[in-house]
């Protein structure tokens, strides 16, 4: 048992947004989707989820249909198990060359701690500034900010 950890929000101005999820992550994406169908429904919104299969992948239903009322939302989906009757779902980790989102992205992401790193390393070596990489961990932030030299 520890206290909250994590920066997770989505009041961080009005640019693109990346939500970025692993497995049980997933359960953050819901009210912040309702809540920019809402309040900016004109913001573009790239949802990306890894998980185990789509059977694993909690919310995904009542997520798309949240998503509907917003003006641009793009769904990506990576699962280690992918059934043959789906063709919109990659198989694998999480491939970030297939998002595509640019330094005025602001980036969300919640899954365990090798998925969180994988996200803000790709966030940074895309331009994206730190300052713009939220994440949210499900225990006690046990690690350190990955940075890119150069």
């Amino acid at each position: 048992m520890s206290s909250p950890a994590g920066d997770f929000g989505v009041s961080i101005g009005d640019g693109p947004l990346l939500i970025a999820t692993a497995g049980a992550g997933i359960t953050t994406v819901l009210p912040l989707v309702e809540h920019l169908a809402r309040t900016q429904p004109a913001r573009k919104l790239i949802l990306a989820h890894a998980d185990r299969s789509r059977a694993d992948h909690a919310l995904r239903e009542a997520i798309a249909t949240a998503a509907e009322a917003l003006d641009y939302v793009v769904d990506h989906a990576w699962y280690e198990t992918v059934e043959a009757d789906d063709s919109t779902s990659f198989t694998g980790l999480m491939d970030f060359d297939r998002l595509a989102f640019t330094p005025d992205t602001h980036v969300l992401s919640c899954g365990p701690l090798p998925f969180l790193r994988a996200v803000r390393l790709a966030a940074l070596q895309r331009g994206v500034p730190s300052e713009r990489i939220s994440y949210e961990v499900f225990g006690p932030d046990l690690w350190s900010p990955v940075t890119v030299a150069g």
